[in-house]
């Protein structure tokens, strides 16, 4: 509820809601990447669920500012009279706001000058500024003053859509597939797990837990079959409920493997480096995700 509430806040306090929502977000940011550690499956839950709205929320903007250019387009209301100054302001505009872009990255951050392009090139310029040029309808403003700014904003967002499409298959790098890479990831993470299942295989625990533990290790590789995954289903659910005490001597099992799989990942990146920083970060990552997913079960 905060950007609503900071929203119309703001409003009625006479300054600009955007702003306030835009500059609260910025600072909400900052304060959750230091305290992310306070609370982190909260953290975690957050993160998803932001990841989430915000995909939503961005496919949402992209289908309304459509259906507003075209509905603008076909409006036979907004025009110039016949003038094609709104095109000479729209290009002006974007200009502008290029070169503005530039010039802010380039001599205030010192950012290299083909980063420096390519941060003022990309995203959708004008947006903002056509959605609060809405906003002066209901004032004195004239109409053909009006018509005016939505043609202009109109064409400055088509340029900031196309530019950058024609612009950026010459100025961004070529990018390289590194087909060698994932199959080496492939084959890491298949050793990996087999690290892992033959530490569990060393414990003096039972069949069952052993089977189960299995079974959860070699899915990680995304190879179970529909025949394995139903077989291990049925085991399941004609198995009775885990005691406390099983659910206890279960998670330590699976720390261990899992703590397995992180020395066997450690020993390849540091002893032998047989792999890379990225290719260990991503493996370690995805340990941790699913002994994150795996202990939940323990803690309920």
């Amino acid at each position: 509820m905060t950007p609503f509430v900071l929203y119309f806040g703001a409003e009625a306090l006479g300054v600009s809601g955007i702003i306030a929502v835009v500059f609260a977000g910025l600072v909400h940011n900052a304060e959750g990447e230091r305290s992310a550690l306070a609370n982190p499956q909260l953290a975690s839950d957050i993160y998803q669920l932001i990841g989430l709205l915000s995909d939503i929320l961005n496919s949402v903007v992209f289908i309304v500012l459509g259906i507003m250019l075209l509905r603008t387009a076909l409006d036979h209301s907004v025009s110039y009279n016949g003038s094609l100054i709104w095109i000479v302001i729209g290009v002006i505009l974007y200009v502008a706001n290029l070169l503005a872009r530039y010039g802010y990255v380039r001599l205030i951050h010192h950012v290299p000058n083909r980063e420096a392009w390519v941060f003022a090139l990309g995203g959708i310029h004008g947006a903002v500024t056509f959605a609060l040029a809405f906003t002066v309808a209901e004032t004195q403003v004239k109409t053909t003053d009006f018509n005016l700014v939505l043609m202009s904003e109109s064409l400055l967002i088509i340029l900031s859509l196309l530019v950058p499409t024609i612009v950026f298959r010459w100025l961004l790098p070529k990018i390289k597939t590194d087909t060698d890479g994932a199959a080496k990831m492939a084959v890491i993470r298949e050793q990996m797990i087999e690290a892992g299942v033959h530490d569990l295989w060393q414990m003096p625990i039972s069949q069952e837990f052993k089977a189960a533990v299995t079974f959860d290790l070699r899915s990680q590789n995304g190879h179970t079959t529909v025949r394995q995954f139903i077989s291990e289903w049925r085991r399941m659910v004609q198995h009775p409920e885990y005691t406390a005490d099983e659910m206890r001597e279960l998670m330590v099992i699976y720390r261990q493997v899992f703590q397995t799989e992180r020395d066997y990942l450690q020993r390849q990146y540091d002893a032998t480096h047989a792999i890379s920083e990225d290719l260990f970060n991503r493996l370690y990552h995805e340990i941790t995700m699913a002994e994150m997913v795996v202990l939940e079960y323990g803690v309920k």
